[in-house]
């Protein structure tokens, strides 16, 4: 298997992505009176957002590994 290198603002920047992901879903609110930032509908949104830029993200780490 070979071995991806990053360096660690990849490595940071990846992870900080993640956790803010995370934290978005854990605050939805499913009440009438939420905020608009914690409603399913926009933590979905962010989220999905979120992910396809983390890909491609490591999709361009890939290509500068020559994986």
């Amino acid at each position: 298997m070979k071995k991806v290198t990053l360096t660690r603002y990849q490595f940071d920047t990846i992870v900080e992505n993640v956790q803010k992901a995370l934290d978005v879903c854990e605050r939805v609110d499913y009440s009438k009176d939420a905020e608009c930032d914690n409603t399913p509908p926009f933590a979905v949104g962010w989220t999905k957002s979120t992910l396809r830029n983390l890909m491609i993200d490591l999709n361009r780490i890939m290509e500068e590994n020559n994986v």
